[in-house]
C-alpha cells in the first residue's frame, strides 16, 4: 500500500489500485468506480465536540483533509442541496492511513474516500451520511509491457465485480 504512484515495472508490480488519474502514461488502465468522500469521526471527538447536524455545522468542527482546499463542496447523496462550507483544518495530509489514523486518534472529523473506510477501519462513525464530496475515481493499472498474469488477472477480476457493488460507482 502506498499513497504514492509506483513505477510498475521497476517495483515489478504486476497489478496497481489507484485513486486518481494515473501520471504515467504507459500503463494500461482501467477505470473501475468513481468514488466519493464521506465525513467520520471517531466516538471519542463527537462526544467532546458534538454530531454535526447540518452541512453548516462543519465550520464549527476540526476537520482532517487531504487537500488544502479552505472549503469543501458537499452535496446530497440523491443529487439534491449542494453546499459550499468552509472547514478549519488541523491536519493535512495525502496519505489515506494517515488521515484515519488521524480521526481514530479523536482529532477531528476526516473527508475520507468512502471505499477506504470499508477496509480500513471499524472505529470511525460516519457523520452527516445524506452528504458526500466528490472523490477521486479509482483505477487498476498494469504495464502495457507484459499481459497480465493469470494471479493479477483473478485480482483485477475480483476488483471489477467489487467495484460495481459499491453505492458510490
Amino acid at each position: 500500500m502506498s499513497d504514492e504512484e509506483p513505477d510498475l515495472i521497476q517495483g515489478g508490480i504486476d497489478l496497481l489500485l489507484h485513486f486518481g488519474e494515473l501520471k504515467k502514461g504507459s500503463y494500461i488502465a482501467r477505470k473501475l468506480c468513481n468514488s466519493t468522500l464521506g465525513i467520520y469521526a471517531s466516538a471519542e471527538y463527537l462526544y467532546r465536540n458534538g454530531t454535526p447536524e447540518c452541512p453548516d455545522d462543519l465550520n464549527a468542527h476540526t476537520c482532517i483533509h487531504y487537500t488544502s482546499e479552505d472549503f469543501v463542496v458537499i452535496s446530497r447523496r440523491d443529487g439534491g442541496d449542494r453546499h459550499s462550507v468552509a472547514v478549519n483544518k488541523r491536519f493535512l495530509s495525502k496519505s489515506i492511513p494517515a488521515l484515519v489514523n488521524v480521526a481514530e486518534q479523536g482529532v477531528g472529523l476526516v473527508f475520507i474516500n468512502t471505499i477506504c473506510t470499508l477496509t480500513k477501519s471499524d472505529s470511525l462513525v460516519r457523520v452527516l451520511p445524506d452528504y458526500v464530496s466528490e472523490g477521486e475515481p479509482l483505477f487498476a493499472a498494469y504495464s502495457n509491457r507484459h499481459a497480465l498474469s493469470n494471479c493479477a488477472r483473478v485480482v483485477m477480476d475480483y476488483a471489477v465485480a467489487r467495484a460495481e457493488a459499491f453505492d458510490d460507482c
